[in-house]
């Protein structure tokens, strides 16, 4: 729940980028849909990319899929069919966390507020523009599960009469859902919203929130891990010269799954625990990669992706300069251990 820091950052009206957000998805949905409908046998969003510009455009699409931020058990299955039983506990969480939240702030205090403190509302933001961009990827990362349209296509029984109908169905829900716990939480808690929101209430039922939501995390993570693992998993067995066993149960296809599957999620680990500043490098790369994920319209994904890039570099020059940042000079190889 992101979106809430932004809300308080560009003030409340901006925040209808949200709505905006939504409406573009659907957009997106409905193009994508027309394009699997025209060329049925692609299975992941390079593949479409490799119809439109070639081998050259799919490699470099095909590296934005992989390199999207990234439950190593969890991905093992081969179908999205586990996924889609997934989102079941991960919807229940997210109601859960957010009713904790909104509870917790009706009855007590936010968690940054003094003692004497009064609710201070932001109809009209007055942000830079750094900082009113920043929210703009900020926004658009939470719809960035848009680049597993395509591999959902790829296995439903009859994707153009279903598709629309699971954007329509979702857009019902997510946003009211958006718009309550928007307004309470930040009707509740006006300058001292947090980033996460959940991080608003008091201590206890902000962890209590976050230990619910897990299952939520889990499965943003396995839209992404298992869209990218299946993308990778696809382009081996073509090169295996086997790209007819996609979706045969045989021995040789599952050791190829579960060895990509292993190395994809050992990678990201490390990438995700070693590197310093790791979060500002996320954010370049979601301002670089998101987009072509979450928007059909060229100029406005050229736009995210050179602003976006721009702004997150400044932030990360900033960082580095910052005598209270934990990074504030040449990596090394010096010993951070914690224990030593």
């Amino acid at each position: 729940m992101n979106e809430q820091s932004d809300y308080k950052r560009v003030g409340r009206w901006r925040a209808s980028l949200i709505y905006i957000t939504n409406q573009l998805i659907t957009y997106t949905a409905y193009v994508l849909l027309q394009f699997f409908c025209r060329y049925p046998t692609v299975l992941n969003c390079v593949d479409s990319f490799k119809i439109i510009g070639g081998t050259s455009l799919a490699i470099i699409v095909g590296t934005a899929f992989v390199l999207n931020p990234p439950s190593l058990v969890l991905c093992m299955p081969r179908k999205m069919t586990f996924l889609a039983h997934f989102v079941i506990p991960c919807t229940i969480s997210i109601f859960k966390a957010v009713l904790i939240v909104m509870i917790a702030l009706g009855v007590s205090e936010p968690a940054r507020a003094p003692p004497t403190w009064d609710c201070e509302i932001v109809f009209w933001g007055n942000p830079t523009f750094a900082q009113g961009f920043t929210s703009v990827p900020n926004i658009a990362f939470a719809y960035a599960g848009s680049q597993a349209f395509v591999t959902v296509m790829a296995e439903m029984r009859d994707p153009s009469k279903d598709i629309m109908l699971s954007m329509y169905i979702l857009q019902i829900f997510a946003i009211p859902m958006y718009s309550i716990v928007g307004a309470v939480i930040c009707g509740l808690t006006g300058q001292y919203v947090d980033s996460p929101a959940l991080g608003t209430a008091p201590p206890v039922p902000a962890k209590v929130a976050y230990g619910i939501l897990l299952p939520t995390l889990v499965g943003t993570s396995l839209v992404f891990g298992h869209t990218s693992i299946k993308y990778i998993f696809a382009e081996v067995i073509s090169v295996l010269k086997i790209k007819h066993k996609y979706d045969k149960n045989t021995k040789r296809t599952w050791i190829i799954w579960i060895s990509i599957g292993t190395v994809f999620w050992v990678l990201a680990f490390n990438l995700a625990n070693a590197i310093p500043l790791f979060e500002f490098i996320l954010s370049i790369s979601s301002a670089i990669f998101v987009s072509w994920f979450t928007s059909t319209i060229v100029l406005l994904t050229l736009f995210m992706n050179c602003a976006g890039l721009w702004v997150y570099i400044d932030q990360l020059i900033a960082a580095f300069n910052d005598p209270a940042s934990p990074v504030n000079g040449p990596l090394t190889c010096a010993d951070n251990s914690v224990r030593r």
